[in-house]
């Protein structure tokens, strides 16, 4: 008995065991796959939640703009007629602006962002220059992140995001 089990010993693995074994790596395998298509899921559905409440409390309001009153509002910012409009202004830029930073550090999904947004993004930004510039005249790198991701959203015209907004004067 002695030389028996001695043997069992020596014996790596028996057939019982290897089975178990590839079936537990299987597993692990599929458990993984898993997570990771559902955390992909997950980041598109966050993309696609954060998209509508920006389109709820910002970019909605901005409809009512023209480039033309917004560069008014910029321009005379301290007058009495504009002081109120150019603050809630600035909370909507805000606002935006920290969308961008969730989409720039991959928080949410560009590639979601792209398809649901277009070059809209790219043309909110326009509209705001005049706002975003004065308030860089205090604070040159602020809505950097919204710039950012202005210059990766697509133009209509070429459907592709290239250059900058510096560069061209254009939001590409």
């Amino acid at each position: 008995m002695i030389g028996k089990k001695e043997k069992e010993e020596d014996d790596p693995m028996t057939l019982n065991e290897a089975i178990t074994l590839v079936i537990a790596a299987a597993a692990l395998a599929l458990s993984i796959f898993t997570y990771i298509t559902e955390r992909l899921r997950e980041r598109k559905k966050a993309t696609i939640d954060a998209y509508n409440l920006l389109q709820n409390e910002v970019l909605d309001k901005l409809r009512d703009y023209t480039a033309a009153q917004m560069k008014t509002i910029a321009e005379n910012s301290k007058s009495q007629e504009y002081k109120a409009e150019y603050k809630e202004l600035g909370t909507l830029l805000a606002r935006f602006n920290q969308f961008a930073v969730g989409v720039n550090t991959g928080v949410y999904d560009i590639k979601i962002l792209r398809r649901l947004a277009g070059s809209h993004i790219g043309n909110q930004y326009k509209l705001l220059k005049p706002l975003i510039e004065k308030r860089r005249v205090h604070s040159p790198g602020v809505y950097k992140e919204l710039e950012k991701l202005a210059n990766d959203m697509p133009d209509k015209a070429r459907k592709k995001p290239t250059g900058t907004v510096e560069e061209t004067g254009e939001v590409r």
